[in-house]
């Protein structure tokens, strides 16, 4: 398997590392705040257990709009309206994310600011 890089997030500092392939036409940061998109960036869970539906919020000036199915987590949709950037990033979780916390077996993010799409396997979640 070839890597084409790395990116390190240790507390606020973010290492990327190339070793192929052309430079990524946007900052490296912009990953890192993907994948916390997948893993960290939620509303408040849906009181009602089991609840299916759409929850709609703001996280960090961004807005948010979460798909719940069966008490699950199963997708959201970031977007900044008024913003430069045109459309949405997407994510969809499968199977899932419990409302306590998101460890989801495999997440597909589809930033349409960047054109980029980043699948994400869990082979093994550590809480630091």
């Amino acid at each position: 398997m070839w890597k084409a890089f790395t990116l390190t997030q240790r507390g606020d500092r973010i290492e990327f590392a190339q070793f192929m392939g052309p430079e990524l036409p946007f900052a490296p940061r912009n990953v890192v705040v993907d994948v916390h998109r997948v893993f960290f960036k939620r509303l408040p869970a849906p009181a009602q257990a089991g609840y299916s539906g759409v929850v709609r919020g703001e996280l960090d000036g961004e807005t948010v709009e979460e798909t719940w199915r069966d008490g699950q987590l199963r997708a959201s949709t970031f977007t900044r309206p008024g913003g430069a950037l045109q459309g949405a990033v997407r994510v969809e979780l499968g199977p899932g994310c419990a409302p306590a916390r998101c460890e989801p077996e495999s997440a597909t993010l589809r930033n349409e600011w960047f054109g980029y799409t980043v699948t994400i396997v869990n082979e093994g979640y550590e809480t630091l």
